[in-house]
């Protein structure tokens, strides 16, 4: 987070635990099989409070979720 410099925090879930645990949507591309797609989910204290599926267009979406 720090080097990427985002004002919001960043995680890693190669093994895809996330998707699995909360059967999500995923795609595929050349060389990977599995990824995921491009959602926002909002969180407060450990709660998934808002899904926001899919984030389109990517050029609005910050703003979608602001307001």
């Amino acid at each position: 987070m720090a080097r990427l410099h985002l004002p919001f925090a960043m995680i890693s879930d190669e093994a895809l635990s996330l998707a699995n645990a909360l059967t999500m949507p995923t795609s595929s591309a050349p060389g990977h099989e599995h990824l995921y797609t491009r959602l926002t989910l909002v969180l407060r204290e450990s709660t998934i409070e808002h899904v926001f599926y899919s984030a389109f267009p990517p050029n609005e979406h910050a703003q979608q979720v602001l307001n």
